[in-house]
């Protein structure tokens, strides 16, 4: 019988007749006299309709009372919501703030913001000056690298890459890059079955002396390099950063049109986090790589 008055009760909380459902509660404690306030769940469902009606503080003092009244897993589970009582869906939130209080924020808004950022810059009014630092194509490198504790040293090859250029507000001595290694994602999650997601961005002072060659132009570049890494596999999730460079040249050919890039990349590599099944690992490790880019830019 006791548990029909807690069903019932239950049932009135969904159906948002909070008053009611505490009315219930209350008849059944003192039906049952001391064993039903030795019943967690009782003051568990206290707490639900006390928040849904506003009342804060008597919601933390009744989960407060449930925490003694349970023993066991019971126990460990109230102890955590604890931290937070039930929000008004039956669902259970952390802190005290109700739910249509607290301000709204998204996990994802470092990410977008980021990105968003990304496209502005690419999106930015390129000048007739300016406008053969933008375009797109590719790259690839090859080189050596190695890590600790594993795999440790090894030759390095970075299969071709989508480059995308851009010259942020059309001024035509600096040039934002940004690499995306999508072949080098395609044959990690086919050999290795691994996703290995990676991308590069690059800020790179071009013009410091154009030697002209005919039509045609060689322009040295050089610049810092900051990327993103992710590996995921079964059991296994490793976030990290990469720092690097790229030093080289470039021969912009007639009409300014395509270029080629010629350039050396040294980089430090630091990845963390799930190494399996309760363990974690750290490796970092560095390198460097002899790069070749061909480029495809507007036409000035």
């Amino acid at each position: 019988m006791r548990v029909a008055l807690w069903t019932h009760g239950r049932g009135l909380r969904s159906l948002k007749r909070h008053d009611e459902a505490l009315a219930e509660l209350k008849a059944l404690v003192e039906t049952y006299g001391e064993d039903a306030p030795k019943d967690g769940f009782v003051h568990e469902e206290r707490a639900e309709n006390l928040l849904a009606l506003g009342r804060d503080d008597e919601a933390k003092a009744a989960l407060r009372e449930r925490l003694p009244a349970t023993q066991g897993q019971l126990a460990d589970e109230a102890r955590t919501r604890a931290a937070g009582p039930a929000g008004r869906d039956g669902s259970h939130v952390t802190g005290w703030m109700p739910r249509d209080r607290r301000p709204t924020t998204s996990v994802y808004s470092a990410p977008v913001r980021t990105a968003l950022f990304l496209v502005l810059l690419f999106l930015l009014p390129t000048t007739a000056q300016g406008v053969e630092n933008a375009g797109a194509g590719a790259s690839m490198g090859l080189g050596v690298a190695g890590y600790h504790p594993a795999p440790g040293a090894s030759f390095r090859l970075n299969l071709p890459a989508l480059e995308l250029a851009a010259a942020p507000g059309g001024v035509n001595t600096w040039q934002l890059r940004v690499r995306l290694p999508l072949l080098n994602t395609i044959y990690a999650a086919g050999i290795r079955q691994q996703l290995d997601l990676q991308a590069d961005v690059y800020w790179l002072r071009l013009g410091m002396c154009d030697c002209p060659v005919g039509n045609a132009k060689i322009r040295p570049l050089a610049g810092p390099m900051v990327g993103a890494r992710l590996n995921v596999a079964p059991g296994v999730a490793q976030p990290g950063i990469a720092l690097g460079g790229r030093f080289g040249a470039e021969y912009v050919g007639p009409g300014r049109r395509i270029g080629v890039t010629v350039a050396a990349e040294p980089f430090f590599d630091m990845r963390g986090g799930s190494a399996g099944p309760g363990r974690t690992s750290l490796t970092i490790g560095g390198g460097a790589l002899l790069v070749l880019a061909l480029t495809g830019y507007q036409a000035p």
